[in-house]
């Protein structure tokens, strides 16, 4: 889906992405543990950035990259693009997800997160940033969508405890043919994603 809007919360700004993003990207995907974890298979770049582009087209995906917010107001921000996309690619930690699978009308889609950067997790980032996407698909698809839906593999804990423990999502069934755990938003979850503080804006400012 080709979005225009960039998300900041307290931590993390989520922003849409781009091709600029893509070279990034695709040298974390090259890690064995982020192919298992999101069970996906390596792409080479040219692939990748052909992927980036197909989901920027495909109306059931929602995509943003997972950027964190400077320390501190004091410096000045990037006065040209090509300066802006540099601190963009320099910031990035992961991406997060929501999928319609086919559907736009879709009720429930699914929502996944990947904090990329081993050193910045265990901070929040992942939590946030689900609630910040989460946020957002509610807005613009607020008449459609009455939950999300997450599936992870058994044996991600970590991933497991961010969506039951600190997002309030509930098991409901369990795939054991894909070792997975799928895992649904409760009225705790929309009311507390719903509350969360966040300034959107475009992606020109």
């Amino acid at each position: 889906m080709r979005i225009e809007e960039k998300v900041k919360g307290s931590q993390i700004t989520l922003v849409p992405y781009r091709r600029y993003h893509v070279p990034k990207y695709n040298s974390w995907m090259q890690r064995a543990e982020l192919q298992e974890l999101t069970e996906s298979e390596p792409l080479n770049l040219e692939q990748e950035l052909e992927m980036c582009d197909t989901w920027e087209k495909d109306n059931d995906k929602i995509t943003f990259i997972i950027v964190c917010n400077p320390a501190g107001d004091s410096s000045p921000d990037p006065d040209t693009v090509e300066a802006k996309q540099a601190a963009e690619i320099e910031q990035m930690v992961g991406d997060v997800n929501v999928f319609f699978h086919g559907d736009p009308a879709c009720d429930w889609p699914e929502v996944e997160v990947m904090v990329a950067e081993t050193g910045e997790r265990r901070r929040g980032i992942g939590t946030e940033a689900v609630k910040l996407i989460m946020k957002w698909t509610l807005e613009k698809f607020g008449n459609t969508v009455k939950g999300f839906i997450a599936k992870i593999l058994d044996h991600n804990v970590p991933s497991i405890n961010c969506f039951t423990k600190k997002l309030h999502f509930e098991e409901f069934k369990k795939v054991e043919v894909f070792h997975e755990v799928h895992f649904r938003s409760t009225e705790q979850t929309l009311a507390e994603v719903k509350a969360t503080d966040c300034t959107v804006v475009p992606t020109s400012l």
